[in-house]
Parts: C-alpha cells; structure tokens; sequence
C-alpha cells in the first residue's frame, strides 16, 4: 500500500497537517490505491478526473492530493523521463 508518507518522500514537498489528518481516513481505500498508482504514473483518464472530481464530497481532499499535488510533479517527471530517453539514444 502507497502511504502518504511515500508520497510526500517521493515528491519532496510537505502538506499541512490538517489535509493529512482528512487524507489518511481513506487512503487505505483499495479504489483510490489504485488511482494513486495511476496520478504517478501520470496515467489518469479524463473520465476518471471527472469521476474522482465528483467523490471530493465523499473522500476529502482526494481531487487536491491526485491533481493538484501529485499530478503536475509527475508531469515534470515524464518529461523528465522522456528526455533521458531522448539523450540515450543519441548516444
């Protein structure tokens, strides 16, 4: 299981004690496993955007943690990545 602490590691970027506190009542959630696995690998839907978007009320904080925080940092990795991949096979 992905804990926040992972991803807080992961990102290098801390986030408010209060959002931890809504956050970590349904992280363990096997559904939002999942689509944390996919805000990381930059591989959500629009379809699931939109889905999660509807589910704030249900899972507080859960449209911030995968899209706002998440999201863009990931972005940035698979550019990242693909850059690598780029100069690699320049080489």
């Amino acid at each position: 299981m992905i804990e926040l602490t992972d991803i807080v590691k992961l990102h290098e970027k801390s986030i408010p004690e209060r959002i931890k506190r809504e956050i970590n009542v349904w992280i363990s959630n096997k559904k939002i496993q999942g689509w944390i696995k996919k805000a990381l690998t930059y591989s959500l839907t629009d379809e699931e955007r939109n889905h999660i978007f509807s589910l704030r009320n249900k899972y507080p904080r859960i449209y911030w943690l995968l899209f706002i925080y998440i999201h863009p940092l990931t972005i940035f990795q698979a550019m990242i990545d693909e850059a690598d991949k780029l100069i690699k096979q320049e080489n």
